[in-house]
C-alpha cells in the first residue's frame, strides 16, 4: 500500500486544496448511495481486495471510516 500511496502522492502533487475539497464534496453523494445500495445479505461475503480478503462491511469500516480517521488530523488542518 505504501507504494500505491507514494505513486498517488507523486501523481497528484500539484492538486490544490480547493480541488481536493471540490472532489470530496462531489464524491460524497455517490459514495453514500453506493454503500446504501449494498444488500444486507451481501455485507458479510468475503472478496479479494488489494489489502487481502474483506467483506463489504469490513471495507466500509476499514477503508471509508477507519482510513479517513487515520487522516483526520491532516484533513482538519487542510480545511481550517
Amino acid at each position: 500500500m505504501r507504494v500505491i500511496n507514494s505513486e498517488h502522492a507523486r501523481e497528484h502533487a500539484d492538486v490544490t486544496r480547493d480541488e481536493v475539497l471540490r472532489l470530496l464534496r462531489a464524491s460524497k453523494p455517490r459514495i453514500a448511495e453506493a454503500v446504501r445500495a449494498i444488500p444486507d445479505n451481501q455485507l458479510d461475503i468475503q472478496r479479494d481486495t488489494p489489502a487481502g480478503p474483506m467483506s463489504a462491511a469490513q471495507r466500509v469500516e476499514k477503508v471509508l471510516i477507519g482510513h479517513m480517521q487515520q487522516h483526520q488530523g491532516s484533513i482538519q488542518a487542510a480545511i481550517s
